[in-house]
């Protein structure tokens, strides 16, 4: 009898789909903030390995994200907004069936602008310092 109990318990476990489904699958969470340490909503984050499409996700109203379901590997990570430089991180190592936690700072974007200004005389200007009197005569 509880030899085939065993039996019946590997045949179950051997032939369920997370037997089959291979690697259990990892996750990247996080929080982005900015410069004075506000979190910011709306910035887009991408994940990527080298030999897999990209995985790419928006922080909430709260600046936080999730990327759930990712194949343990190397990611390399950026977060852009516009306004901010773009976060880079490299090389983010995750394990398989774990989750990483990885907290991104935003700096704001520097601001570069050239001004030019050409200014021409008009052409239709006279110029006159001469000062003329006239006067009338009673005729008698």
């Amino acid at each position: 009898m509880k030899c085939c109990l065993c039996i019946l318990l590997l045949f179950v476990f051997v032939s369920s789909p997370a037997a089959e489904s291979g690697p259990v699958q990892s996750s990247i969470t996080g929080i982005v903030t900015g410069p004075d340490g506000a979190r910011i909503p709306g910035v887009t984050i991408t994940a990527r390995t080298g030999n897999e499409a990209a995985v790419q996700v928006v922080s909430n109203s709260h600046g936080m994200y999730r990327m759930p379901q990712l194949a343990p590997g190397r990611y390399f990570v950026s977060a852009e907004l516009e306004g901010f430089e773009t976060a880079v991180v490299s090389d983010l190592l995750v394990s398989e069936g774990s989750s990483r936690t990885l907290d991104l700072n935003l700096q704001l974007a520097t601001v570069k602008q050239v001004l030019s200004v050409i200014s021409y005389a008009p052409r239709d200007t006279i110029e006159s310092t001469d000062t003329r009197e006239s006067s009338a005569r009673d005729v008698g």
